[in-house]
């Protein structure tokens, strides 16, 4: 059944992240540097919109953990005897990553596409809950239970990944379109006061 559960997280993890994971680590470091990356503070005081810089940089440490977690989720050996306390572990540890990344203040010209993280936070929390429910589970006594529910945690898992994933890819696209009608808007207010005079 642990295999079943890794082979499910692996699937869905989107494939530019399994690309992107594929070198072998020690899970172990993987552990030390998401929660570095989870007690690290954002670089604005809490509440205060962030600069795009600063939002764009704090988005990129969180994701260096996350995706150091993710990489360690599919590592892991399911015929470990500790199996089911590593996995909570990890997926514990996406889950507060997924947490940091949403409760970020992002400024305006994203705050769009924040949201989508947002999102994607809620459905790692619900991953969370199920996996933590059915690997609670008796296998012997509750298998098809049991993998109905991992199998719906793998599937919040992914569907979290795959909203993060796109939101990430949009950011870009946001923040240049944000910045060049920021520009626009005050080359028209400088016409504007150079009329004027």
């Amino acid at each position: 059944k642990n295999s079943e559960v890794t082979a499910s997280l692996a699937s869905a993890q989107p494939k530019s992240d399994r690309a992107a994971s594929a070198a072998p680590e020690d899970p172990g470091s993987s552990d030390a540097a998401a929660s570095d990356a989870v007690s690290s503070e954002a670089a604005a005081p809490a509440g205060e919109a962030m600069t795009e810089e600063e939002y764009a940089n704090k988005i990129s440490e969180l994701m260096t953990g996350l995706q150091e977690e993710a990489t360690a989720v599919q590592q892991l050996d399911p015929s470990a005897a500790d199996y089911n306390e590593k996995m909570i572990g990890l997926v514990d540890g996406l889950n507060n990553a997924f947490k940091e990344i949403a409760a970020l203040t992002p400024p305006e010209s994203l705050a769009t596409m924040h949201d989508a993280f947002v999102s994607a936070s809620g459905k790692m929390d619900e991953a969370t809950t199920l996996f933590k429910e059915g690997l609670a589970m008796d296998p012997a006594a509750e298998a098809e239970a049991m993998q109905a529910k991992l199998t719906e945690a793998s599937q919040k898992y992914g569907e979290a990944l795959q909203e993060l994933q796109s939101a990430l890819m949009t950011m870009g696209t946001e923040a240049g379109a944000a910045t060049s009608s920021e520009a626009a808007a005050s080359e028209g207010a400088a016409s504007e006061a150079a009329a004027s005079e």
